[in-house]
């Protein structure tokens, strides 16, 4: 520290880092952090027996989403780099969107199967430990 005409004066010896770069270390936490919030909504909704209980669920659940539209383009970066990101990043699109089209037919579908949403939930469940599990493995042997 260094005071000079009585203001005291910080310096920061770390290197100034890129949006790019900071983006590229939040990767794997930015991930677990929608997937913890996503598990913990829907078990909310799953078995939340107030209102109260199930609004904060459904928040949790809803706002989910609006992270990987932001994170789809950043894992594809990470993941392939980018010189490859501009040819594999549209056939990765395009899967999450297919992907997202059957499984929310899938939801309608097991309502009216079985009355109840609660085996989507079961299933939602399943698959962010799947998702959680392929993206620790890796991004372990990326490292």
């Amino acid at each position: 520290m260094l005071r000079k005409n009585g203001i005291d004066v910080v310096f920061f010896f770390f290197k100034q880092k890129t949006a790019y770069e900071i983006s590229a270390c939040l990767v794997g936490s930015e991930m677990c952090i929608r997937d913890r919030a996503n598990t913990v909504g829907i078990i909310l909704l799953m078995w939340g027996s107030t209102a109260w209980l199930l609004i904060i669920g459904a928040f949790l659940f809803g706002s989910c989403y609006s992270i990987g539209a932001v994170a789809l383009p950043l894992l594809t970066k990470y993941f392939f780099g980018i010189d490859n990101y501009a040819r594999v990043f549209p056939k990765i699109s395009f899967a999450s969107n297919l992907g997202a089209a059957i499984s929310l037919s899938m939801v309608g579908y097991i309502y009216d199967f079985f009355g109840s949403y609660l085996y989507a939930f079961i299933i939602a469940l399943a698959m962010i430990a799947v998702c959680v599990i392929t993206l620790t493995l890796t991004a372990k042997t990326k490292e």
